[in-house]
């Protein structure tokens, strides 16, 4: 029995390995210290945070959301506006396609009909006339 070194045995492991971080970009070097001081400001709770950063939080929050509300107050007439435009034209078109679309049918049938009828009148062959038996009384 042959014994393998250790570079036969990776040439035979054909799994692809990654040791970095997910999302990072290649070339590009993590700030470690940055990152572990952003990681412990996250954790770190209201009562262990000095004026100055709960000032800062909350500033950041009520900018945040007074960003928001101006973006959906700003977007939201334009969108209903549109959307209520889009309606109409489509309710619009739709409803002339189908009014086309069973009046060229109904013709098609009708010419069909009277094609069939054979110069008759619809009343005719609907209801033909009969002739009226004549009783002969004794």
């Amino acid at each position: 029995m042959e014994l393998k070194t250790d570079w036969q045995l990776e040439k035979e492991d054909h799994a692809l390995e990654h040791y970095g971080v997910l999302g990072m970009k290649w070339g590009v070097r993590r700030d470690r210290k940055r990152a572990q001081k952003d990681a412990i400001l996250k954790l770190r709770q209201t009562k262990e945070l000095t004026d100055d950063e709960l000032k800062n939080r909350i500033n950041r929050l009520n900018l945040e959301k007074q960003y928001r509300d101006l973006v959906t107050a700003n977007t939201t007439p334009q969108r209903s506006a549109t959307r209520k435009f889009i309606t109409n034209i489509l309710s619009t078109a739709g409803s002339q396609s189908l009014t086309k679309l069973t009046s060229a049918s109904m013709d098609a049938g009708l010419k069909a009909l009277a094609k069939e009828l054979g110069g008759q009148t619809l009343v005719d062959a609907l209801y033909p006339k009969e002739k009226p038996k004549v009783v002969k009384r004794k």
